[in-house]
């Protein structure tokens, strides 16, 4: 994925040369203003788009103004000096062509699930994906008889944050696509009704489904004996 480094932008926009105030910057902005297109490799003009308009930004206040066409090219009214800054970026991209990575979607599965100790183990599971899962839970932990409590979706694109509330149940996940180790990398926050809940970063590869993690109820005032955290992610789109 092309990355820009939007914190040195500014310099090599021209930006910081003679100036050193953002007023400064303003008012040599505001007496030349030129207007350029600029064609860019197919797929990064959104990309290049959102970086320059970052990088226009002095103090609170732009600098100038990024278009961005419906022909994929992009349209930069900005200061003669911010022009040429432009141009030489512009062209280090066409003559770089970095391969273009289809955005990724991320997807992540969260169970809750209710576990009561019993006489003998059952087979009998919330649902079939958890199976197997369940089945290590017993060996480990005992006969258990489960329940469903909740199973969330959610669903981002690649290095994307999302969030999800519902039920008494909030859920944060920033997940990323590694395509060389065939894994997905992820942080995941989640909360549940009673002060339940817990914080982990994940690393897991597509489909598989583990534990989380799981709170006993030592105090004995809940109908289930254990609360398992459970996930599984899945990637939809380029891999």
């Amino acid at each position: 994925m092309l990355r820009i480094a939007t914190f040195a932008l500014p310099f090599a926009l021209g930006l910081s040369a003679a100036c050193t105030t953002p007023q400064e910057v303003m008012d040599q902005a505001s007496n030349d203003m030129v207007l350029e297109a600029y064609a860019v490799p197919a797929g990064y003009s959104g990309l290049m788009a959102s970086a320059l308009t970052r990088a226009l930004f002095v103090g609170e206040s732009s600098v100038g103004r990024v278009i961005e066409t419906p022909d994929g090219q992009i349209i930069v009214v900005a200061p003669e000096s911010v022009q040429h800054g432009v141009a030489r970026l512009i062209e280090q991209l066409n003559a770089a062509q970095p391969p273009l990575r289809t955005p990724t979607n991320i997807r992540m599965d969260y169970w809750l699930i209710h576990g009561t100790r019993a006489e003998a183990p059952t087979s009998d599971y919330p649902a079939p994906t958890l199976a197997e899962t369940l089945a290590a839970v017993q060996q480990a932990d005992g006969p258990m008889s489960f329940e469903l409590y909740a199973h969330k979706v959610l669903t981002s694109l690649d290095e994307e944050e999302a969030r999800i509330s519902s039920q008494g149940l909030f859920i944060e996940q920033e997940a990323s696509w590694n395509a060389a180790g065939g894994t997905i990398t992820a942080e995941v926050s989640i909360d549940a009704t009673g002060g339940t809940g817990m914080r982990t970063d994940i690393r897991l590869k597509p489909g598989q489904v583990v534990v989380l993690g799981e709170v006993a109820d030592i105090a004995g005032d809940q109908p289930y004996d254990t609360l398992y955290y459970i996930i599984s992610p899945s990637v939809i789109g380029a891999i």
